[in-house]
């Protein structure tokens, strides 16, 4: 079959039997850029409304606090563990308890959760650090200060967790000096000048190991907190330009698409469509309303001067051909999109497959049902949109 190609007055391309190319890019870009004014004016509403809709939100505040995780009792330790840390300390001011006491401090509603939370705490690329996020809608003051609530925070989650463990360890710690120093009694009641620096030795060592055991729990420290003077959001003019360009991009895809796919309306873009998927030549050009235009007229003249039989869909005046020398009387073979074509001639006598429409008329679907049928049984075809004089 023929492969699909215009350029705005028909051209021919393509041999029969040759498969239509994966993608037209041409016919893509044509239908996107077609689709462009359209888009630009839906991206202009939603940009305004958009922009509109974010100048009622009331204004917010932000504030960054750096938090740095370590263990007093213990410097060296490796990086996977300094994230470990850092992650763990995160955990403490994700719940209600952590709600409530930052509210209490700076004296108004705080969100962990949501689409836009009061305080998110994120860890660093560097180990070791955190990252906490306040919004506040009472100033930059109270968005610092939330910073500090939340550091506050995890630092009493972590006392509490590290008194818990350490109240049996210490318990069995004191039961040990406790012990020991009976011993040091029996001694000296023995022997007045007797040696306890064993037992002493031994007491130091019970109270340093549950020290240290004190001192190597996490605390978080501020590093460094940074927040502008002004509002941080709404923003309506960058929140409406986003949207717009957004809208206008997405807008522009759907529509070029929707230009692609669509069946009923006739005009540029559906000939070049149709004519791709069905391997026809497309001939776009002026005509008088019930004529070919110029090359499919001469490609109809010449099958039907050989002796070839012409199959011609949609309403048309017939052509009168000179006969070649020669040859024998060409048919011409006239019908409507619809009716069945090949009941009256058989396909494998028909040279070449004619479909006609006008510009912008409402018959797309029927027309490339028509054009259809003939790629479906192998006849070489071509689409011929008429445009007006006024229209070219």
């Amino acid at each position: 079959m023929e492969t699909a190609s215009t350029d705005g007055r028909g051209t021919q391309a393509g041999t029969r039997g040759d498969r239509p190319p994966v993608l037209d890019l041409g016919l893509v870009i044509s239908s996107l850029a077609r689709s462009l004014p359209a888009a630009i004016v839906i991206g202009l509403v939603v940009g305004v409304l958009a922009g509109i809709i974010a100048s009622t939100f009331r204004d917010e505040y932000t504030a960054t606090t750096t938090v740095n995780v370590a263990t007093p009792g213990r410097e060296e330790r490796d990086a996977a563990t300094m994230e470990a840390l850092a992650a763990g300390m995160s955990e403490y001011v994700t719940d209600e308890r952590a709600r409530f006491f930052i509210e209490e401090g700076v004296g108004e509603p705080v969100t962990l959760y949501g689409l836009r939370p009061s305080v998110t705490v994120t860890t660093s690329k560097i180990p070791g650090l955190l990252e906490v996020n306040t919004r506040s809608q009472s100033g930059p003051l109270n968005a610092a200060k939330m910073g500090d609530l939340a550091v506050e925070a995890m630092n009493l989650r972590s006392v509490e967790a590290r008194e818990q463990i350490l109240e049996p360890v210490s318990e069995a710690a004191q039961k040990e000096v406790d012990r020991l120093n009976e011993q040091i009694d029996a001694r000296r009641r023995l022997d007045r000048q007797a040696d306890t620096s064993d037992l002493l030795a031994l007491i130091y060592e019970a109270r340093a190991g549950a020290e240290q055991l004190r001192t190597a729990y996490p605390v978080a420290t501020i590093v460094a907190q940074s927040g502008g003077t002004g509002p941080s959001w709404p923003k309506p003019f960058q929140t409406g330009l986003v949207a717009g360009l957004a809208t206008t991009a997405l807008a522009v895809l759907v529509l070029g698409l929707a230009r692609l796919r669509r069946g009923r309306r006739t005009d540029s873009i559906w000939a070049r469509s149709a004519g791709h998927r069905h391997s026809a030549t497309v001939d776009i050009d002026q005509s008088s309303r019930t004529g070919f235009p110029p090359l499919t007229e001469a490609a109809v003249t010449a099958v039907l001067s050989a002796g070839g039989t012409v199959v011609v869909l949609g309403d048309v005046d017939p052509v009168e051909a000179p006969r070649a020398s020669g040859a024998q009387e060409g048919r011409s073979v006239g019908a409507s999109f619809d009716d069945p074509w090949w009941r009256e001639v058989p396909a494998t006598d028909v040279d070449l497959g004619i479909v006609v429409v006008d510009n912008r008329s409402a018959d797309g679907k029927a027309a490339e049902a028509a054009l259809a049928s003939f790629a479906e049984v192998g006849v070489p075809a071509r689409v011929a949109v008429r445009l007006q004089e006024t229209m070219k």
